[in-house]
């Protein structure tokens, strides 16, 4: 029989191995392209706007940390719309779900989940690291 502190200490690289799974999870997701001229242009996806936009400031600040240098914003502008249906009837669809959640009815989860999708916005930031 194995004893409990034996025990933890053979679980002990597991955990460790999940941790760092997890801190990698935390890395923002973006895609960096260099151009010519210096310049790096920064794309993030996300089925929510404001993440996607937030996916896209992460990913200057780490692609330039990397660099041991600051992102510079050339041009910063609002996500855009790339889904399939039309962008008011998923926001509408995301609103009403939201509220069913609130007043604790429970279900419509999987429904307002399945009408977006992951990349329904993008966003393409233009940056220097100095």
């Amino acid at each position: 029989m194995i004893q409990p502190k034996k025990l933890a200490l053979c679980l002990s690289p597991v955990v460790f191995a999940m941790l760092g799974a997890c801190a990698t999870l935390t890395a923002p997701t973006y895609r960096s392209y260099p151009l010519a001229d210096g310049s790096v242009e920064i794309e993030a996806v996300d089925g929510d706007k404001q993440t996607s936009a937030r996916f896209a400031s992460d990913g200057a600040e780490h692609y330039c940390k990397r660099k041991g240098k600051e992102p510079v914003y050339i041009a910063r502008p609002e996500p855009v719309y790339q889904g399939p249906l039309d962008e008011s009837i998923v926001a509408g669809v995301k609103t009403a779900g939201r509220v069913v959640r609130a007043l604790g009815q429970g279900g419509g989860t999987d429904t307002t989940e399945s009408i977006s999708e992951d990349d329904d916005y993008k966003v393409k930031y233009l940056i220097r690291c100095q």
